[in-house]
């Protein structure tokens, strides 16, 4: 678990330079969509093709970092993805599962409610993956200061201080184990742990 806190703490960086690249930028967009409350009011069906043009470098942590550059969008998506799936696990089958699962269960200063409130208040978009080969926490929200700031903020938090109690722990155990038996009655599931067993 120390790994994967130790490659979440790197990655908090490119947080940070997420929100100095795009506080300019967003000065436009926040002028011609600022009435907008959440990012489930937009249309994106609406709006011209977008030119990706993508930014790339690395921090001083090593720590890659993808932008683009989207002001025709009065939103933003911010992905974190670590190398640190289930495949890398090791002797500690569901580690990166339980791990990033526990990012929903508060930090040092907010608690699970305190957090899901303060999402929902700004319309926001908050969600956790795990894969075989990555775990990824990704944040969607309008690009408008009055949302974006607070929000990167909080999720650098969620990110980078999570609480990892020892009561949400052991709780988030038990309900992963009592799933993990319900799913091995599953034939896809079965089947599929079988081909990523030959697989990796």
């Amino acid at each position: 678990m120390n790994n994967l806190k130790a490659r979440m703490r790197h990655g908090v960086l490119s947080v940070a330079l997420f929100t100095l690249m795009s506080s300019t930028a967003a000065t436009a967009t926040d002028e011609l969509f600022g009435g907008l409350t959440s990012p489930h009011e937009i249309d994106l069906l609406s709006h011209p093709e977008i030119k990706q043009d993508i930014q790339t470098w690395r921090t001083d942590a090593g720590t890659q970092v993808l932008f683009v550059h989207s002001p025709g969008l009065p939103m933003f998506d911010l992905v974190l993805k670590i190398d640190a799936g289930s495949v890398r696990d090791g002797d500690t089958p569901g580690l990166s599962a339980l791990t990033v699962s526990m990012l929903n269960e508060g930090t040092k200063d907010y608690n699970t409610d305190e957090i899901a409130e303060l999402f929902e208040r700004h319309g926001a978009k908050f969600s956790t993956r795990y894969e075989a080969d990555s775990v990824s926490v990704s944040l969607r929200s309008l690009s408008a200061a009055e949302h974006r700031i607070p929000l990167v903020e909080l999720f650098a938090e969620v990110v980078g201080k999570p609480a990892l109690g020892a009561t949400q722990l052991q709780r988030l155990k038990g309900e992963m184990l009592n799933q993990l038996n319900d799913d091995n009655n599953w034939m896809p599931f079965f089947l599929k742990n079988e081909l990523y067993a030959q697989l990796f």
